[in-house]
């Protein structure tokens, strides 16, 4: 893909502030103690409830679930955490805690050196017509994450990743579809998720900042 040069002066960090900028900012990010989102996620004919908390900027809990039943469950307590599908839990490994950890981080693309992660600013592209920011992350391990960020906006439109699988590489991506303000902070609030050639649909219809939140429910399976 040939991608146009970034204006003299721009860089991966200006795109990171810029980012946390339109998203509410620094200031206002670092206020937030708790956070709980709530929505689901069709798959198909298939409709699962979805809920995701955070706190402290280093516990965060998601759990999936069908017709009442847990499906899915991801959690991590600020140090280990496990993830369990239909009631069987594994501990999860080294980059799975980081990438936990990170989730966890509100302000996380202000500072990935602390998971390890290099932001390199690539170019400018254009996704649906629009102008975006081309900025590939890389990991200890080497894997590279490829995300867009609009020019106009500031805020991200897309993640895209390869991942190996016993079955051969598979292309994951995560299409930001709408952002909605929730007392003056934005969030992603409709998402296109495809893994390979299946294509899930999160929406979140409420998103609470500052609830009170109980350390228990961050306890690790």
């Amino acid at each position: 893909v040939d991608l146009k040069p970034v204006p003299a002066g721009v860089s991966v960090q200006n795109v990171m502030d810029a980012y946390i900028a339109a998203k509410g900012g620094k200031e206002k990010l670092s206020k937030i103690q708790s956070l709980e989102q709530t929505g689901s996620m069709a798959a198909g004919p298939m409709a699962l409830d979805m809920r995701v908390l955070t706190k402290d900027n280093n516990k965060i809990l998601m759990t999936v679930k069908m017709g009442g039943q847990v499906f899915m469950k991801q959690v991590f307590d600020g140090e280990k955490g496990s993830v369990s599908q239909m009631g069987a839990a594994q501990a999860m490994g080294d980059s799975e805690i980081l990438d936990a950890k990170q989730q966890a981080d509100l302000l996380a693309p202000l500072h990935p050196e602390k998971y390890g992660l290099t932001q390199t600013l690539k170019g400018i592209d254009k996704l649906d017509g629009e102008d975006v920011y081309v900025v590939e992350v890389e990991d200890a391990e080497g894997s590279v994450t490829t995300e867009l960020y609009s020019v106009a906006s500031g805020l991200k439109l897309n993640t895209v990743r390869t991942e190996e699988t016993p079955q051969g590489p598979v292309n994951m991506s995560t299409r930001v579809l709408e952002y909605k303000e929730f007392q003056g902070l934005m969030f992603a609030t409709k998402m296109l998720q495809s893994a390979g050639d299946q294509t899930f649909e999160i929406t979140y219809s409420d998103v609470v900042l500052n609830p009170k939140v109980s350390n228990s429910e961050f306890k690790v399976d």
